[in-house]
């Protein structure tokens, strides 16, 4: 490898760095504003317009690298808060360095690096050394980055260890980090943004976005009962409104939750916990249900139980087939 690039690498800025960033033949230079975001699929995106504000606030207030991190219970919400906070500050032109997206939970740490590298390649249009240590090739990254300030987003992050060599520099103060994680605490050195669930009104608001025909003004009080069952958890609230668009009044699902262990006993009456206990009581009824609901469809189940032998990653069909080949492919 050209030792200008190690050198480079390594930190010696004396270097010029036109010798060493520069693009292919016939390429274009990057565009401002590159992004790998992934769409939402969600309908619409409800009851999180102050923590948009003040996400964006406590992360403008650092004065060396800001990294924040979002956190609460499973089915809270973080991804998609971060995710519409990338889409919005995309649209602001407010990174036009870049917006790096990077999923964890599923990723070696290796593969976290080299989500980066990739990023660089692609969007930045970087030119990367062919040789080197991951570790030098993602401080040469770090370095040679598009100019203006950069957010960069570790999602489902479980824990500290996983993306501590892969956060940018610390005094490269252009850079930002977002991070989602169910962990209360990751580390001291990093700012805490907690996420709740949703008001009753912005709760409604998420199960009219599924339905049409003012289905859920017409029966609003079982509605607002329905919410409340549910603990106002986006996850929840989402699962039931795919099976009301299907069919069913709200009352009638608030029965069928019922039945699906909505009200198994409160194992901790102190009311600091009441609130997450039947937020997740309700996700649980909810997924029961949704379960429930395949019963006249077997073949889906099995699908679905094929399905979660996989991690949350992408994988060709083939391999479903080669390991079930009895069942019908289709």
């Amino acid at each position: 490898m050209d030792q200008k690039i190690v050198n480079y690498a390594q930190g010696d800025l004396n270097i010029d760095k036109q010798n060493i960033y520069n693009y292919p033949p016939n390429q274009e230079p990057p565009q401002p504003n590159p992004h790998n975001l992934s769409n939402s699929n969600i309908p619409k995106f409800v009851g999180r317009d102050k923590e948009l504000i003040d996400l964006k606030n406590q992360l403008q207030q650092s004065q060396k690298l800001a990294i924040s991190t979002l956190t609460g219970m499973g089915g809270i919400g973080k991804t998609e808060l971060a995710r519409q906070f990338g889409w919005q500050q995309w649209r602001e032109k407010a990174y036009p360095g870049g917006i790096c997206w990077l999923n964890v939970a599923t990723r070696q740490p290796v593969d976290i690096g080299t989500n980066i590298l990739d990023f660089a390649r692609v969007n930045l249009k970087l030119t990367l050394p062919d040789e080197g240590e991951l570790d030098i090739k993602i401080r040469y990254c770090w370095q040679n980055w598009l100019a203006g300030n950069v957010l960069i987003i570790f999602d489902d992050v479980r824990d500290y260890q996983q993306i501590k060599d892969y956060l940018p520099p610390q005094e490269e103060k252009r850079f930002q980090v977002l991070i989602t994680t169910r962990k209360e605490y990751l580390s001291a050195t990093i700012a805490t943004f907690r996420v709740e669930v949703l008001k009753e009104e912005d709760a409604l608001d998420l199960l009219r976005s599924y339905l049409e025909n003012n289905r859920i003004d017409t029966q609003i009080e079982e509605a607002k009962l329905l919410c409340q069952d549910l603990g106002y958890l986006p996850l929840a609230l989402e699962l039931v409104a795919r099976l009301l668009v299907r069919r069913q009044d709200c009352s009638k699902i608030r029965q069928k939750l019922a039945e699906n262990g909505l009200e198994e006993p409160i194992l901790d009456k102190n009311p600091k916990f009441h609130g997450e206990m039947t937020a997740e009581r309700g996700l649980k009824a909810a997924f029961n249900l949704s379960w429930e609901e395949l019963n006249s469809e077997p073949d889906a189940q099995i699908l679905a139980l094929y399905l979660s032998l996989f991690a949350l990653a992408p994988f060709p069909k083939g391999m479903i087939l080669d390991l079930f080949p009895d069942e019908d492919g289709d």
